[in-house]
C-alpha cells in the first residue's frame, strides 16, 4: 500500500402539563439516548438526506418533509453552511412544525430499513466456543497487538507460551488469528477480552499515533466506484476544524492527483464517523465472505478514533454539482492526540 505521510512533531410554548404529555408521546415512539435515536438523528443530519427522501422514499408527509429539510438547513436553505441548525435531540425534531408521532414511527421505519440503526453490541462471532461482542474481539486484538510480554504473561495473566507465541506472531487483523497461535484456547481468549476491558485505552501520543495507525490501516481500501488506500498523516499543531476554515487547515493534507480538480476548485462537507464506517463495520445483506473478514480490522480502526484520539472529525472535499459532491471526493478522517497533534488518515470516494 502507498502511504503519504506529513508528520512533524517536536518530539419551548405549551403549558407544563401538556409538555409532559408530548414528551411522553415522543418517547413511545423513539426514546431519547437510544440506538433507535441516534440512527433518526444521523439519518436527518446526513447530506444525502433531502426532501425526495423524506417525502417519497420514507413516506412523510410532505409539510413535515419541507419543515424538518428546512429546520435542518437554517435560514439560507442550504445544507452545509453555517447557519445549519443539525438536529441534536428528538425532541428538537417533534418540535418542528407538522410533526408528531406519524412522523416520528416513519423516520423510524426507515431508518431501520435503511441500516442507520445500530445495536448496542454487535456481535462479532464465535471463537474457540466463545462468543464475542465486536467490541471485545476489538479489545482482544489490542491487547495481543499491543502489551508487552510481562503483561501478556502476569498480567492477563496467559500461559508463558502463549504469550511468547502472541508477540512472535503479531500483528494480527483478526481474533481467529490470536487463536491459531499454539496454546491460545478458550480460556486464554477470554482473558484477552476480560482484560481488555478492565484495561481501557487511553490517548495515543503523537509519538505512537503513526504506528496505531499504520497497524490498523494494514490491508484495508476504501471502496466506493474506486479502490483508494488509506494514507496516513499528521500536522504538529491541532484546530477545530469547521467548513469555515477546512480549506486552509487541510490543504497540508492534500495531495493532488493527476487529472483531478485542484484544491480550490474544491469545497468542504461535514460528514462523521459512521459514514465512513458503518459500511465496514456494521453487517449488510449485500456483504460477501471478505467483508465478513475484514469487519473486525475495520472495528479496530475505528476504534482508534472514537476511544484513542480526542475529538475525531471527518472531512468532504470535492467539486459541488448541485446539492451533492462528485467525483474524486477527498475524505479526511482525524483527530487529536495528547499532546496536541492533528493525526489521520486520508483517502477517496468516488461518486458520480
Amino acid at each position: 500500500m502507498s502511504r503519504f505521510v506529513v508528520f512533524v512533531f517536536a518530539l419551548f410554548g405549551c403549558a407544563p402539563d401538556q409538555a409532559a404529555f408530548n414528551d411522553a408521546e415522543t418517547a413511545r415512539v423513539i426514546e431519547e439516548g437510544t440506538p433507535e435515536a441516534s440512527g433518526v438523528l444521523a439519518f436527518l443530519n446526513d447530506s444525502s438526506t433531502t426532501f425526495t427522501i423524506l417525502d417519497v422514499d420514507a413516506a412523510l408527509d410532505s409539510p413535515a418533509a419541507t419543515n424538518l429539510i428546512a429546520h435542518r438547513n437554517g435560514p439560507d436553505g442550504t445544507f452545509g453552511t453555517g447557519d445549519d441548525d443539525r438536529y441534536g435531540d428528538i425532541a428538537e425534531v417533534d418540535a418542528v412544525k407538522q410533526v408528531g408521532d406519524a412522523t416520528l414511527r416513519s423516520l423510524l421505519s426507515y431508518a431501520e430499513a435503511e441500516g442507520w440503526i445500530l445495536p448496542d453490541e454487535p456481535l462479532y462471532g464465535v471463537v474457540e466456543g466463545v462468543e464475542l461482542t465486536q467490541q471485545e474481539a476489538v479489545d482482544i486484538l489490542r491487547v495481543a497487538n499491543g502489551a508487552t510480554l510481562a503483561e501478556l504473561d502476569d498480567d492477563v495473566p496467559l500461559d508463558s507460551r502463549a504469550a511468547q507465541g502472541i508477540l512472535d506472531n503479531r500483528p494480527f487483523g483478526l481474533v481467529e488469528d490470536v487463536a491459531l497461535v499454539p496454546y491460545v484456547g478458550a480460556t486464554a481468549i477470554e482473558r484477552l477480552a476480560d482484560y481488555g476491558a478492565a484495561h481501557p485505552v487511553v490517548l495515543l501520543t503523537g509519538e505512537q499515533s503513526l504506528p496505531a495507525l499504520e497497524i490498523a490501516t494494514a490491508g484495508l481500501w476504501f471502496t466506493s466506484e474506486s479502490d483508494y488506500p488509506l494514507d496516513i498523516w499528521g500536522l504538529p499543531n491541532a484546530v477545530t476544524v469547521t467548513e469555515a476554515n477546512a480549506m486552509t487547515v487541510l490543504e497540508a493534507a492534500y495531495l493532488q492527483r493527476e487529472d483531478q480538480p485542484t484544491w480550490d476548485e474544491r469545497v468542504p462537507e461535514a460528514s462523521s464517523l459512521a459514514w465512513f464506517f458503518d459500511r465496514y463495520t456494521v453487517e449488510q445483506d449485500w456483504w460477501e465472505d471478505s467483508q465478513r473478514e475484514d469487519a473486525p480490522k475495520w472495528q479496530a480502526l475505528r476504534t482508534v478514533f472514537e476511544t484513542q484520539l480526542a475529538s475525531p472529525q471527518v472531512f468532504r472535499v470535492g467539486v459541488r454539482s448541485g446539492d451533492h459532491l462528485m467525483g474524486a471526493i477527498e475524505v479526511f478522517v482525524f483527530g487529536v492526540t495528547a499532546d496536541g497533534a492533528m493525526v489521520g488518515i486520508r483517502t477517496v470516494s468516488v461518486e458520480t
